[in-house]
């Protein structure tokens, strides 16, 4: 058994805004893309704000008191920007918040739009996860973060305090290197959540958190939240993806069989997400044009007649400089062409994980948590939360 405790925060943590907004230069989206997503209040929103080209403006280089190759490679202006072009083009034209800490610096926090917020956390998170693991009705974040030697592995599980404007830590759990393949959710019948690992899984009590360890779920590979609310975890065997769900009543074989991901073709599931070596075979699957090191993707059906959406994370490069950011888009449906996603400001650092679920801060609007390896203050990650539309359906 492992009691619950309450410390201090262990995170140094600071807040600002974020938001997801469009990278210049992308091509223009196409009519179907446009027509399929107009129901979605953040993708009209997104259409509203405009879509920026590499073109050179001369009114924004006269508003800023600047000249043209401030903001491109080209001093004469026009073309690909340089990194002060790409934050300002990716903060609705605003030099707002911006530290010039020079091509190799670390970006600038993003800032813009309401409820959205990021927070440094020491202690070498490599997983994150969003769900009501306490059992009262309260969003906890778990952390995996590294433990004393490469086979170890401290899982901490966190509440937002909105007093102290952070993360605070509730328990505190030493478990193994396999707790980078968790994944956290209601998988059983009971509707408890429980947090899944390869060699078993974690539950609360509402006072305790006990590990039982079972029968293996080998080749846990990802999460999805099917249309009867229920969710199930993903393995992959390196062939195909299989469905589980757990029965509480069994001791050693937990494990039992989830329903089909798709029906008919169509997705029977409200939300997925796909890690590790499936995630490039699943967004290819998609007609997504992706990079072989592809870590994850999700994929959001929010309304049961309406579009998929898939977020994932991406490399970008300009001026000699690479960020990563997440990539929002519609899959396409037949024969289309995807359309150009929306792509978030340049992340401080690689991305680690994406997960989907509920601000756990003072929102409460359904997002995604996204966690990077680096930070605009040099030291420690960063945890991001970009705020979705609420258009239908999706739990927490």
């Amino acid at each position: 058994m492992y009691p619950a405790r309450k410390t201090d925060a262990q995170h140094s943590t600071t807040e600002t805004r974020a938001r997801f907004c469009f990278i210049p230069g992308q091509k223009p989206l196409s009519p179907s893309f446009i027509t399929s997503t107009l129901s979605s209040a953040f993708l009209l929103l997104a259409l509203l704000s405009g879509l920026s080209t590499a073109q050179a403006r001369p009114k924004y280089a006269r508003a800023e008191h600047k000249g043209c190759g401030y903001c491109h490679i080209d001093e004469a202006g026009g073309g690909p920007r340089n990194y002060r072009g790409i934050y300002y083009g990716a903060h609705g034209h605003s030099f707002d918040g911006f530290v010039d800490n020079g091509p190799d610096g670390a970006p600038a926090p993003p800032t813009g739009a309401p409820f959205s917020w990021q927070l440094i956390l020491s202690g070498k998170p490599g997983r994150v996860a969003i769900a009501d693991l306490a059992g009262d009705g309260k969003q906890r974040v778990a952390l995996v973060n590294a433990g004393k030697d490469e086979d170890s592995r401290v899982l901490s599980i966190t509440r937002w305090d909105p007093q102290a404007g952070k993360l605070m830590e509730d328990a505190s759990i030493d478990t193994t290197a396999d707790s980078d393949r968790m994944e956290a959710g209601r998988f059983g019948d009971d509707r408890a959540v429980s947090i899944v690992l390869p060699t078993g899984y974690i539950r609360s009590d509402g006072k305790t958190y006990a590990f039982h360890k079972g029968a293996g779920a080998e080749g846990l590979s990802g999460f999805a939240r099917m249309d009867d609310t229920l969710d199930t975890f993903i393995t992959y065997d390196g062939k195909s993806l299989a469905p589980h769900r757990m029965s509480v009543k069994e001791a050693v074989d937990w494990m039992t069989p989830g329903p089909k991901l798709t029906v008919d073709g169509a997705p029977a599931y409200q939300l997925a997400d796909v890690r590790g070596a499936a995630a490039p075979v699943v967004a290819r699957s998609k007609k997504l044009d992706v990079a072989d090191d592809l870590s994850f993707i999700g994929l959001w059906h929010p309304v049961a007649d309406g579009p998929t959406y898939y977020f994932l994370p991406k490399h970008i490069e300009a001026d000699n400089r690479k960020y990563d950011v997440v990539a929002f888009g519609v899959l396409p449906k037949a024969d289309d062409p995807p359309g150009a996603p929306l792509l978030s400001v340049p992340l401080a650092g690689t991305v680690l994980d994406i997960a989907y679920g509920i601000d756990a801060g003072p929102s409460q609007a359904r997002g995604l948590y996204v966690l990077t390896d680096g930070s605009a203050a040099g030291d420690g990650r960063t945890l991001y939360f970009f705020r979705l539309p609420d258009v239908g359906r999706g739990g927490g």
